[in-house]
């Protein structure tokens, strides 16, 4: 999910407020001194609009995932959402709309509401741990890359830490912070400060809509996300699900009718090869042991040959297991062999199948690290082409 710090997309602290341009349903006029109830819906508005612009970096990229509010109470502590890189590198999000009415947060204050705290104990799980706010934090902003500059604290302290950083610096050495200069180096080199106004985020979400998907304005395009997210908390949510998500409102990825995913290429041969056998069968479908024992032995093995006499079944057989299949989250590809017209490599008969390349290659893209299986129906149908094949 280019590498830009798990998505991060560096703005000003001096981000000029666009509201006459946001939607009005996204982004409420800011409220200083907004207490209470009114400040916690605030609040709520602010995460959901940074968890989009997050699942808009995953519909970008089928290797990044999502997860809002997550499940595992050691990755939910002191974060909003984690997000997994295109490199698998693992972030958690602590979002905080702003310091009450002040125009920056000290290092007290961001102690005080436990981000430090939660930032330390992430970083030293080997996570990265992004601190969002409309709100700046100037110097420790600063610190923090500077600090991915150093090779350790020494150096950190001798050549990069300035007069004006060194006060700041130093509150973070203290025993109820990270309790030393190594400490306060190594949880720094882990930190990454994102500061966007509200309006800003949410005009820019609207923007990436606009070129990632089709079906509807960008603003109403990031809404659609933001339901999606909140529709499935504490789910793992890749580009695969949102879009299938998002495709049932009528939205989908740009350019979807000209160039389609590997996964969704390999769900339309599949499901043109079960067409093919819900023809004929029976209704209701008598359930086959044999496919029970097809499942279980590909847990033990990577081949496996379903043998038997014209009209036994064998067809009926894979349908079955590659249903079971799919149920357990595996990836499948099947087709009938005897369906094929002629071919000279395996390239040229995932051509024929809707792909750009072999079976094998596009099944393995699909799959996305997945379990996946390929069954090949009317397997004997090889002994009617050339054996030059």
């Amino acid at each position: 999910m280019s590498n830009c710090h798990d998505g991060e997309i560096e703005k000003s602290e001096q981000s000029s407020s666009t509201e006459s341009a946001t939607p009005q349903h996204l982004a409420p006029p800011r409220m200083a001194g907004a207490s209470g109830g009114v400040a916690d819906k605030l609040g709520n508005k602010y995460e959901l609009a940074w968890a989009i612009r997050h699942a808009l970096f995953c519909i970008q990229d089928e290797r990044r995932s999502l997860t809002l509010e997550e499940i595992d109470p050691e990755l939910a502590d002191g974060s909003e959402f984690t997000y997994v890189n295109e490199h698998g590198d693992i972030a958690v999000t602590q979002v905080k709309r702003q310091n009450n009415i002040t125009d920056h947060w000290t290092i007290a204050a961001l102690r005080g509401r436990g981000v430090l705290a939660a930032a330390a104990r992430h970083v030293a799980a080997g996570r990265k741990f992004h601190f969002s706010s409309m709100t700046p934090s100037g110097a420790l902003r600063v610190m923090a890359d500077l600090s991915r500059q150093s090779a350790n604290a020494q150096q950190f302290v001798a050549r990069q830490l300035t007069r004006e950083l060194r006060p700041t610096f130093d509150e973070l050495t203290a025993a109820n912070v990270f309790g030393s200069s190594e400490g306060a180096w190594q949880t720094l080199r882990g930190m990454w400060i994102e500061i966007e106004v509200e309006e800003q985020l949410v005009m820019t979400n609207a923007m990436l809509a606009e070129v990632s998907l089709e079906g509807a304005t960008g603003d109403l395009m990031a809404v659609a996300i933001g339901a999606v997210l909140l529709d499935n908390l504490r789910t793992r949510m890749t580009q695969r699900e949102l879009l299938d998500a998002l495709a049932r409102d009528g939205i989908t990825r740009r350019g979807f009718r000209a160039t389609r995913t590997s996964h969704e290429q390999v769900v339309a041969a599949t499901q043109s090869w079960r067409g093919t056998i819900e023809r004929e069968l029976l209704s209701p479908s008598i359930e086959r042991q044999e496919a029970v024992t097809l499942v279980d032995l590909m847990t033990t093995t990577r081949l496996a040959l379903v043998v038997g006499a014209g009209g036994g079944g064998k067809s009926t057989v894979l349908y079955q297991a590659a249903r079971e299949f799919e149920a357990q989250d595996a990836e499948v590809l099947a087709f009938r062999l005897d369906r094929r017209g002629a071919f000279g490599s395996t390239v040229e008969l995932g051509i024929q199948l809707g792909f750009s390349t072999s079976p094998v290659a596009a099944l393995r893209q699909a799959a996305d690290g997945r379990d996946a299986f390929l069954v090949i129906d009317q397997l004997d149908a090889v002994s009617l082409v050339s054996g030059r094949l």
